[in-house]
């Protein structure tokens, strides 16, 4: 018994040891090493974002011709934001923006001088909760994933400026009584889901200059 005794504490301090050497040497240069790497890739993520042909479309905002950039609405049918309704001075990008500036890295912890971060990338859920109910008119429901699998109410949709007509949330879009076009809704575009995927692996790339990422 008094082996054992001595093989455990033997075994404490040398992981105590360990663990300063890896806190107090080995981490510090290093951390600040991947924090500028990480903050790198940051924001080179929001930058693509930005420049997603949907979020531009949905930033241009409402207005007459041809503005849906990301061609979901087929060709000179109009803006992707009158089509989806959204109030005129929403800016429905925003939240999800505002989840991609939280993306952060954490220290983990690792076995011997092993030196391990995690990148915590928003979630599809957490995108899904903050933009379930920015549309009125389909409460409950996120417009942001709901627009990959195709929106319905393409046949109906006008492009016109709607003065002396019924109130349109957005001024622009207008929902005919009969049948305009024969597509009958928006083309479905994993838009978002791609976008995160794309993320995720990048930052898995990073893996070798021991990142570990992850999904919140």
């Amino acid at each position: 018994m008094a082996k054992l005794r001595i093989g455990n504490l033997l075994s404490q301090i040398k992981s105590k040891i360990t663990n300063r050497i890896k806190e107090n040497i080995l981490r510090p240069p290093t951390q600040k090493l991947i924090f500028a790497e990480f903050q790198n890739y940051k924001q080179a993520m929001i930058a693509d974002f930005d420049n997603l042909p949907v979020v531009n479309a949905l930033d241009f905002g409402p207005g007459y011709g041809d503005n849906d950039f990301a061609n979901l609405l087929g060709a000179n049918t109009g803006d992707l934001f009158s089509f989806l309704g959204f109030p005129r001075k929403a800016k429905p990008t925003n939240k999800i923006r505002n989840l991609l500036r939280r993306t952060i890295i954490e220290k983990v912890d690792s076995p011997g001088l092993t030196l391990k971060w995690r990148v915590v990338m928003p979630s599809r859920e957490q995108i899904e909760e903050a933009t379930k109910n920015d549309l009125p008119w389909v409460s409950g429901k996120s417009w942001v994933f709901w627009l990959e699998q195709g929106v319905p109410g393409l046949g109906n949709y006008l492009n016109l400026d709607n003065v002396g007509m019924p109130p349109s949330r957005s001024h622009y879009g207008i929902q005919s009584k009969f049948k305009v076009r024969a597509a009958s809704k928006a083309t479905a575009d994993k838009w978002m889901t791609g976008f995160l995927e794309k993320w995720f692996k990048k930052f898995e790339e990073l893996d070798s200059r021991v990142f570990v990422a992850t999904r919140s």
